[in-house]
């Protein structure tokens, strides 16, 4: 081994060993996800919300928050997915916010979508960026009146996008970036032309103007990240300024009149810039005590309140705004909101935040057709509006947000061991199936309780393939009999959750650089069946590492991605939409049943769950997902009830490998050690048959090579 792996491997066993001082965990335990509008809601993974304040409604992904010049009206720019929306609250005479909607047709209507940009010219004029259509359009937001669109296709320019938008009512223009043409662009808003324009080397995504309208910063996304000024004295010709910041990950910018913020979404800090010098003066970082290691609070919009002093950021990962205090630069405490919070902005000592994933999805029992996404159809934000708090409100706030977030350590004995036999990891990724749509069929050993709803095991071992009026549908089928055989061999979850919040494809790289060794099945194209990439699997290991020609490596991820519906293909073997799901399952078993007779099954630890959501019903949560868990140290028939998701698979994984958890997500997740057992049983796997009446699989075979 290297120098440098020894070292670094030294180094990861010390923190493995420092990290086990002090245990953390969901504060959910075994409790399911629940979604509660109005009151505390349990996250897939087993965070907890209670936002403060008064929740509204909006369409899904609001990631753009504007106010008109007297906050009459409040809006959101609602990106999906579903329709594109914009949310409209608006204060009556009382003092309440009244909630509309205007709601895009799709392709039956002119308005092509909407992007992260939304500025008001006055009370009743909205703009609103379409993003690829490289339009603005204007609505007056009292009663949904739709105006002719800008078309920032002028000039010679084509293919553009309309993101960040900001609006000068001095000069009448509107300030909008181009990150498809690299460009920023002033409008005269009258005429509905573009004034003048500047090239930047880089696509802009995110902009803030200067309190006086004078100068815009622009953040460019290219080789190394920079955040620009733009001289705006002469809208004819905006010129290059200063560059205030490069590198990292920015994700906001705010601008007052003598300071630039602009916070770091990878490294969990914000940079403070003099507005005059254009040089840094400071910097605060966003720590969780306990946990000062790990990032993950993700910050990303800001506001700021004049007259405390306080900036707001926005956590998008903790569920929470950030609360830092500008005269000491430092954060003093953080306020409980709704799921990823993402803008923020204030009137006078009001507060609003667009939070994108509001309280979450819930079960998708009465979404309108089977296999469509649910998150399309369920998924919706919300911005909450509350009071800025006082200074004596933050500590309990702030608590709140810790224990919501897991981020209090429990006593070190909750953490169930892990055998040290185990050292190697198999990870198999599919495609988008729910828990209940396979496994709903499943009752726990003995007479335990019905884990699933059976109704709604469609790919189950009592199935359903539709024939579509071509061929007889079959009732009663075994769709996913190796599904079932490794859950009744081996450890399942039924409370495991596909939630976003920490991307699972990103982590081999950082487990290669701390000295893990990594094999990455290479892809294979899409058209190709799951049994052919089975083979193409097995034949890869065998002539690697079979026969002792290479140690096997520690972590192996490949993919089996086509457990979904598709239309059917006779002459190929599949005979229903159903036999993609069916092709997957005996790919799964094959796999299984060639590892079990490996000489490595002994110290193998196989997981299999899936990578994205919205196929199939699920009465829990649409998020609920597969989790198999296969080897000859966990228990048999055993299902784990602890609410968790990818972040608590990776820890489980980085601790069969030795390693410390990423980030705040693996940190504080809830692992699966209570799936493991001392005594072992090494009995190979063998494969389930698969129901011939489902699809053909020597058919399958035969066209796939």
């Amino acid at each position: 081994m290297p120098e440098w792996n020894r070292v670094t491997a030294a180094l990861v066993l010390l923190l493995a060993v420092l990290s086990q001082a002090a245990e953390y965990a969901a504060p959910a335990g075994v409790r399911p996800a629940v979604r509660r509008p109005g009151a505390a809601s349990i996250l897939p993974g087993g965070r907890l919300i209670n936002p403060i304040g008064i929740q509204y409604v909006t369409g899904p992904g609001p990631y753009a928050l504007a106010a008109s010049p007297t906050a009459k009206t409040i809006i959101s720019a609602n990106r999906g997915p579903e329709r594109f929306s914009v949310t409209i609250l608006e204060r009556d005479k009382t003092g309440h916010r009244l909630v509309r909607h205007i709601v895009s047709n799709g392709d039956h209507d002119e308005w092509r979508g909407v992007a992260t940009g939304a500025a008001f010219d006055g009370e009743h004029t909205l703009y609103v960026s379409e993003g690829a259509s490289g339009r603005i359009w204007s609505v007056n937001p009292a009663d949904g009146e739709r105006r002719r669109a800008i078309d920032l296709n002028q000039d010679g320019a084509t293919g553009s996008i309309t993101a960040d938008l900001a609006f000068d009512p001095q000069r009448k223009l509107l300030h909008v970036i181009d990150p498809a043409n690299s460009r920023f662009a002033a409008i005269d808003a009258g005429k509905r032309k573009i004034a003048g324009a500047l090239r930047f080397d880089g696509a802009p995504t995110i902009m803030a103007l200067s309190p006086d309208r004078r100068r815009a910063y622009v953040l460019l996304q290219g080789k190394s990240n920079s955040v620009v000024a733009v001289n705006l004295d002469n809208p004819a010709a905006p010129a290059l300024g200063a560059t205030l910041l490069t590198g990292g990950n920015p994700s906001g910018l705010l601008a007052t009149a003598d300071r630039v913020f602009i916070s770091d979404i990878g490294e969990d800090s914000i940079t403070v810039i003099d507005a005059k010098t254009n040089q840094k003066t400071g910097e605060v970082l966003l720590r969780v005590p306990g946990l000062q290691d790990f990032r993950g609070l993700e910050p990303t919009g800001l506001a700021y309140h004049e007259q405390t002093g306080w900036l707001l950021v926005a956590e998008s990962g903790a569920n929470a705004i950030g609360v830092i205090d500008t005269k000491e630069m430092k954060l003093i405490g953080h306020l409980p909101v709704g799921w990823a919070p993402a803008r923020i902005l204030i009137d006078a000592d009001q507060v609003y935040v667009t939070n994108a994933r509001g309280h979450g999805i819930g079960p998708n029992t009465g979404a309108r057709n089977y296999d469509e996404n649910f998150a399309d159809t369920l998924g919706r934000g919300t911005i909450s509006s509350f009071p800025l708090p006082a200074a004596g409100d933050l500590p309990s706030m702030t608590e709140q947000v810790m224990v919501a977030n897991g981020y209090t350590p429990k006593p070190s004995a909750s953490a169930a061991p892990i055998p040290d036999e185990v050292r190697h990891v198999v990870l198999i990724m599919k495609g988008n199936r729910t828990f209940d749509d396979v496994l709903g069929d499943i009752r726990e050993a003995g007479n335990g309780p019905v884990l699933g709803a059976p109704a709604l095991a469609r790919h189950g071992q009592n199935g359903y393939a539709d024939g579509q009026n071509v061929r007889l549908s079959l009732q009663g089928a075994a769709i996913t009999p190796n599904h079932h055989k490794l859950a009744e061999s081996f450890s399942f979850s039924e409370n495991f959750y596909v939630d976003s919040g920490s991307s699972i494809g990103t982590r081999w790289g950082h487990i290669e650089r701390l000295g893990i060794s990594v094999f990455t099945m290479p892809p294979l194209p899409p058209e190709k069946t799951d049994q052919a990439r089975a083979d193409a699997f097995i034949d890869e290991i065998q002539r690697r590492y079979g026969e002792g020609k290479a140690p096997l490596p520690q972590l192996i991820v490949l993919r089996l991605p086509n457990d979904r519906l598709a239309d059917p293909r006779p002459g190929e073997g599949f005979l229903y939409g159903a036999s993609y799901i069916s092709d997957n399952d005996l790919a799964l078993g094959r796999i299984v049943e060639f590892l079990s007779q490996t000489p490595w099954w002994k110290q193998m630890a196989v997981f299999v769950t899936e990578s994205a959501l919205g196929g199939g019903f699920d009465h829990i949560d649409a998020h609920r997902s597969i989790l198999l868990c296969a080897g000859p140290y966990f228990k048999k028939n055993y299902v784990s009830h602890v609410n968790t998701s990818f972040p608590g698979l990776l820890k489980t994984i980085f601790r069969i490998l030795r390693l410390p958890p990423l980030n705040l997500f693996d940190a504080t997740a809830s692992d699966l050690g209570d799936t493991f057992t001392d005594m072992p049983d090494f009995t190979p796997y063998v494969a389930a048959p698969v129901d011939k009446r489902v699809f053909d699989p020597v058919k399958i075979v035969e066209s796939s090579r």
